[in-house]
């Protein structure tokens, strides 16, 4: 099987991730996009410039299958023929707000829909398959709690400009909490390199992604638990998750009650429980979110397209 994958824009580096799962499992796939990405991944899909790339769309024609990342090519001047096997993938911002729309494009033109997020299920794509892009666990080291300190409670928002994480509640619970427990407080708006955002992830204990209206964790939460991190997270689309998945390892606090509550209860845990957690937190990743598992899922998904259902 050969695969090609296709956006505009990268978001996350999630398509990249998606192509080193599939090469986990035996599958060919290349991956091309317009724009890098200011986070600074150390790899990503090849970057193009917008036009015309002959040697892309010989690609395109020969490839099995044709996986556009992120419900758009841009500018990309490629010749996709309605009878290739396509695959649209939709995740974030712009599938949450103009679904129709972009059903009503791809809908006549995809096999199948790649669902990054279980809030966006159930909204009108064709074919419609939940899976949730992968992380790369093994070069991700846990770094587990080991009780000489005061727990590391970290929250860091993408960028100043991006409010959507809920950073201003989620900031006011953890100094209202101060008052009651002992313990370190870690956040900043700053916007870092994928790289730095690791490194500073990587020396908290528990990890706060977001508290979001939009109900759902992104990367980072991924990346928190195989670096060791207790999560905790929106997830509003828990029951769909665990219904496909299993259950799932991230504390889930869809309110700020909820982030409350299971903030002191996790300040109420001893050292053992916190590295228990820990671990169960980084063995649920790597089961089910890993490049191998994942690979497997996205094959499958494949190999009914190309038999036609």
């Amino acid at each position: 099987m050969k695969v090609i994958f296709l956006a505009a824009r990268d978001y996350a580096n999630v398509g990249w991730a998606y192509m080193q799962a599939l090469k986990s499992v035996g599958i060919d796939v290349q991956g091309f996009k317009i724009a890098s990405h200011p986070f600074g991944y150390a790899n990503e899909m090849n970057v193009i410039t917008s036009g015309k790339h002959p040697e892309v769309q010989k690609l395109v024609d020969s490839s099995d299958i044709i996986q556009i990342i992120y419900s758009s090519l841009g500018k990309m001047d490629i010749n996709i023929n309605l009878n290739n096997n396509i695959v649209i993938h939709h995740g974030g911002s712009a599938y949450r707000k103009c679904f129709a729309s972009l059903n009503g494009f791809w809908n006549c033109r995809a096999k199948a829909a790649i669902i990054e997020t279980p809030d966006l299920l159930h909204l009108g794509a064709k074919n419609e398959q939940y899976i949730t892009s992968p992380i790369d666990t093994d070069m991700l080291s846990p770094k587990f709690y080991d009780g000489n300190h005061p727990l590391r409670i970290a929250h860091y928002s993408s960028s100043p400009f991006i409010r959507t994480k809920g950073t201003g509640v989620i900031i006011n619970i953890l100094n209202n909490l101060k008052k009651e427990f002992d313990f370190d407080i870690h956040t900043s708006n700053k916007q870092v390199s994928w790289r730095d955002n690791i490194e500073r992830v990587s020396k908290c204990d528990i990890y706060i992604d977001q508290l979001s209206k939009a109900g759902e964790y992104g990367v980072s939460t991924k990346e928190a638990a195989a670096l060791g991190k207790i999560v905790i997270s929106s997830h509003m689309g828990v029951a769909e998750y665990n219904k496909v998945f299993g259950d799932t390892k991230v504390v889930v606090s869809n309110t700020p009650k909820d982030l409350e509550n299971n903030l002191k209860w996790l300040l109420s845990q001893s050292p053992e429980n916190i590295r228990r957690i820990q671990q169960e937190t980084r063995n649920w990743i790597v089961a089910k979110h890993s490049y191998v598992p994942i690979g497997h899922r996205l094959k499958k998904i494949y190999e009914t397209v190309l038999r036609g259902r």
